[in-house]
């Protein structure tokens, strides 16, 4: 048999304590939910409008740009490849790839190109090398990557050992370059 329930036990709850019970309970499952909301926050890599160096790139991180990402518009080998006037780098046109980005035996076979010639029927890297090339020393410090780092993309990215910044440790080829320059440069 149970036992008789007190009057406590048996009352109704005052308009108050309702109140206070339902605010206790509101505030508990917040709490409770905001480790959670934390984790399904997304925060894009690449939301910037601004153009990355090497050290702040991020490969994997292409798939992941908000809906108003700006591309960096900086020439790409379609624009330097089409154009006949590069204004005061015009005097390149002629040059060998071995002259501007160094002679690099894993990249022998394209030693003699001229930059003019760079950009037609040689593969992505070597025309978006030469592109970045062309763009280190047409914008005046604003092309995020210096003329020394195209040329050690050159000659390491080849052997997959350019290496974007000191503290790195990985390094970058030919595709991890290609990406980063592709993010730099229109087609």
């Amino acid at each position: 048999m149970s036992e008789p329930k007190t009057e406590q036990q048996t009352a109704a709850p005052t308009p108050g304590e309702k109140i206070a019970t339902s605010k206790r309970r509101l505030l508990n499952a917040g709490l409770a939910s905001a480790p959670i909301y934390l984790t399904l926050k997304s925060v894009p890599v690449l939301a910037t409008t601004n153009c990355k160096n090497p050290s702040g790139f991020s490969v994997s991180g292409q798939a992941s740009r908000p809906q108003d990402f700006a591309p960096c518009t900086f020439s790409g080998p379609s624009i330097w490849g089409s154009n006949s006037d590069w204004g005061s780098l015009n005097s390149l046109k002629n040059q060998k790839i071995k002259d501007t980005l160094g002679n690099v035996s894993s990249r022998s076979a394209y030693a003699n190109v001229t930059l003019k010639n760079a950009f037609s029927g040689q593969p992505d890297a070597v025309r978006y090398l030469c592109a970045a090339y062309l763009n280190s020393r047409a914008s005046s410090g604003t092309f995020p990557v210096t003329t020394a780092q195209v040329q050690e993309m050159w000659a390491d990215g080849s052997s997959a050992n350019y290496n974007p910044a000191p503290t790195y440790s990985t390094t970058w080829g030919d595709a991890e370059i290609l990406e980063y320059l592709k993010y730099l440069m229109t087609p």
